[in-house]
């Protein structure tokens, strides 16, 4: 099992969620596109993606959902990462969180759930990661 798969499991046991993953940023912005009736509410994904990478979904969410927070879970260094100069400005609930750190994820969505009430149903979060470490 890796690390999205892990991750996946554990957020679902702890937060009234349903994790939806994906491998790609391409497969990612399907879900999205896919997504008519707003139920994904939070997107957490790594940076390094086979293909495109993380920005890529935080530029389409910027574009067509910009209500939704990104949370970005990379190794990167955040100062190498010019997409993301203005990211937490962007939306107050956007997070970069540095791998190995996973409870802070956690953390962050308990805290998006709660402020917005979205505990009626179980919100969907798309989780994209490569599927090889």
């Amino acid at each position: 099992s890796n690390l999205r798969e892990m991750l996946a499991v554990d957020l679902e046991a702890t937060l009234p969620i349903t994790v939806i993953e994906c491998g790609t940023a391409e497969d990612a912005i399907k879900i999205l596109q896919n997504d008519t009736t707003k139920e994904i509410v939070i997107v957490l994904s790594d940076y390094n993606l086979p293909g495109n990478n993380g920005d890529t979904i935080y530029e389409y969410i910027r574009q067509t959902r910009p209500e939704i927070p990104f949370i970005l879970h990379t190794s990167v260094f955040v100062t190498e990462l010019k997409s993301f100069a203005n990211f937490v400005d962007e939306n107050s609930y956007n997070r970069i969180v540095q791998k190995p750190e996973v409870e802070e994820i956690t953390i962050t969505i308990q805290k998006y759930l709660d402020i917005k009430q979205r505990n009626k149903k179980r919100p969907n979060i798309v989780k994209s990661q490569p599927n090889v470490f």
